[in-house]
């Protein structure tokens, strides 16, 4: 096969994990603040803020351990085994791929 250098792969395999982190974030946050889920036709400014908003908001409710079990059940999110690697997919990809 190919002679892919083991720095490469280990690059890869971070880049990747990073990738499906930032999706499930922003897939939880797209999918309890419906507004993101869809074109946004206001100002840049007003977007951002709109965004901020949202963060703003995620944060707060992750930060309480009773709110936090409530906002996001651990079958919404991807699963990772840590000693495998293997990735097992949350409910989430389903939910947004059937709007």
């Amino acid at each position: 096969m190919f002679n892919i250098p083991i720095c490469i792969i280990f690059v890869h395999t971070r880049l990747s994990r990073a990738r499906r982190v930032s999706e499930n974030a922003f897939g939880i946050l797209a999918n309890r603040w419906r507004i993101l889920l869809n074109r946004m036709l206001i100002s840049p400014d007003k977007a951002i803020a709109v965004v901020t908003a949202c963060c703003v908001l995620h944060n707060l409710l992750c930060s309480h351990k009773e709110a936090k079990r409530l906002y996001i059940h651990e079958d919404l999110v991807d699963q990772e085994n840590t000693d495998s690697g293997e990735l097992f997919p949350g409910e989430l990809y389903q939910i947004l791929n059937t709007q």
